[in-house]
């Protein structure tokens, strides 16, 4: 049904804990690190949402921290998920942005994902 039923899906699976915030994260985002997470934690203080952006101002909102309060909230206005984009969700929500334009850069081909390998095993 895409990212946000996806989204929606993975939100019903975990524990309700209005404490702990969500993060969600592509499969196709191959330099996000766990330090990109740190980043997006420590932006979320007092938003609903801290995502990554690009250098040009592009949302990428399946790379970001969520307050779940607030993402509940937002998936509750949205009801049906399904087959509906990702940054409806981004709508009802107070959103901050974390540019890293490295880590928001996505592989949507394989000659994409082919390069970002070489370049991750060259850095390593």
């Amino acid at each position: 049904g895409g990212p946000l039923a996806a989204t929606a899906a993975g939100l019903r699976s975990l524990p309700h804990s209005p404490l702990l915030p969500v993060v969600v994260l592509a499969g196709d985002l191959p330099y996000v690190s766990s330090s990109t997470v740190d980043r997006l934690l420590d932006a979320l203080d007092g938003w609903d949402a801290a995502i990554l952006s690009d250098a040009g101002g592009r949302w990428q909102p399946l790379a970001g921290a969520y307050a779940r309060p607030a993402l509940d909230a937002a998936m509750l206005r949205l009801g049906q998920t399904t087959g509906r984009p990702v940054r409806l969700l981004l709508n009802h929500l107070r959103v901050v942005t974390v540019v890293d334009a490295r880590a928001a850069k996505d592989c949507d081909t394989p000659e994409q994902l082919k390069a970002a390998r070489a370049d991750l095993e060259e850095r390593t």
